[in-house]
């Protein structure tokens, strides 16, 4: 075996890294296929222990940089290289957003679209300390997360992307949550709630089986229960809230279906420029939790259901409809209720460029698509976030955003 490593490498290579790939792995050649090998950037000259050869690629460990990349920066993190829930601390900023708008644009181009419609990334308003939830994995007492490669647990002190809320949570239940499997904490950013789940009675000097906390986004107070989706970075949220509105408010705005509403956030942020708003979710807890945020708001009414079964019964004229499907995406039927209901312009915020990508290529038969915004909900990693502003053929261009607002503070 090779000294200092935990294997017998197929071979030692030496090779110039030419991108990122879409999870954050560095990409070389190797054989005639691509060579995936973590912590590498980008025109860095590396030398390569090759792990494993796959059907398609190989995967490997850099041995050393031999000429590092002028991105390259020093991680904040100890756990960094170890822990595989950041890939991209080792980058600066700025290649940070271009990565991430390139892996939109490779994910437009492969469908078939316009790469070009991508602008470039806004960055989080933190680069750390950002998260207001973390679920953590307990193996024999351990509160820790699992590895991507090797999947072995890795027990966690403090996680540089959480709230110190959360590291202060899991110091206070080190040694005794034995018998769990699961430690989950969520917190208001900015009204400095905790939620911690499940309930651990009197075995935490701390309260624990919270059913739900508040955070305020975009100047709204919001109740997230503990089975229900929130957006991880409160911040940055508040982005994706400006980056909607600026879609909707570009055209007449006089009813407005929401159609993946969860607890409410686009709906209350679009509450003062649309004269009515239909809000549709699927999910129970989140629907509870939006009936109690969007009470106050008289022209909001909540549907319950999912989208591919309500949106084709929805009455009379649609002005904008907003989607924000989960990671998959919407589901065809859905689409084809959008392009049935023939609104003037549609927001469109995922997760996932590949399913962005997917359900873009089916609503451009029908629409234009005239941008893509990606947002850095995630710096550190390799998830991004995007809205895309599509508008019918005989509607006015949907300008570019501006630059992002200040976040809104609780009040």
């Amino acid at each position: 075996m090779t000294t200092s490593l935990p294997f017998e490498p197929l071979a030692i290579v030496e090779g110039i890294v030419s991108d990122l790939a879409d999870h954050g792995d560095g990409v070389l050649s190797w054989e005639d296929r691509p060579l995936m090998v973590a912590g590498v950037l980008p025109g860095e000259r590396v030398e390569v222990a090759v792990r494993k050869r796959y059907r398609n690629i190989s995967v490997g460990e850099c041995l050393r940089i031999l000429e590092p990349s002028p991105d390259r920066v020093d991680p904040p993190c100890p756990l960094f290289g170890r822990c595989s829930g950041c890939q991209l601390q080792h980058a600066g900023s700025d290649l940070q957003h271009r990565v991430k708008r390139r892996r939109v644009q490779r994910a437009l181009a492969a469908a078939g679209l316009d790469e070009r419609v991508v602008r470039p990334t806004w960055g989080s308003p933190t680069a750390l300390r950002y998260r207001n939830h973390a679920r953590f994995t307990v193996v024999d007492g351990a509160i820790g997360f699992m590895r991507r490669r090797p999947k072995v647990h890795l027990p966690v002190d403090d996680c540089l992307l959480m709230d110190e809320r959360i590291t202060e949570a899991v110091a206070r239940a080190r040694g005794r949550v034995d018998d769990a499997t699961q430690f989950n904490v969520r917190v208001g950013i900015r009204t400095g709630e905790r939620m911690i789940q499940p309930s651990f009675g009197d075995r935490l000097p701390v309260p624990s089986g919270q059913p739900h906390v508040h955070e305020v986004v975009f100047g709204h107070r919001f109740r997230v229960s503990a089975p229900a989706f929130f957006q991880v970075n409160t911040r940055a949220a508040d982005l994706l809230c400006q980056l909607v509105r600026h879609v909707v408010t570009c055209g007449p705005a006089r009813r407005v279906v929401d159609a993946y509403a969860g607890v409410g956030t686009f709906a209350a942020a679009l509450a003062d420029v649309a004269e009515r708003i239909v809000a549709v979710e699927y999910s129970g807890p989140a629907m509870d939790d939006a009936t109690c945020n969007l009470a106050h708001l008289g022209n909001v009414e909540l549907r319950c259901g999912a989208a591919e079964d309500l949106l084709p019964d929805l009455e009379g004229p649609v002005d904008a409809l907003v989607l924000d499907p989960p990671r998959r995406g919407c589901h065809r039927r859905a689409l084809e209720a959008v392009v049935a209901a023939r609104p003037a312009c549609v927001a469109y915020v995922s997760c996932d460029p590949a399913s962005l990508a997917r359900d873009l290529r089916l609503l451009t038969r029908t629409y234009v698509l005239d941008w893509v915004q990606p947002v850095d909900m995630f710096p550190q990693t390799h998830h991004v976030e995007a809205v895309a502003a599509l508008r019918r053929e005989d509607a006015s261009p949907i300008p570019p955003p501006r630059a992002p607002a200040p976040t809104y503070e609780a009040p």
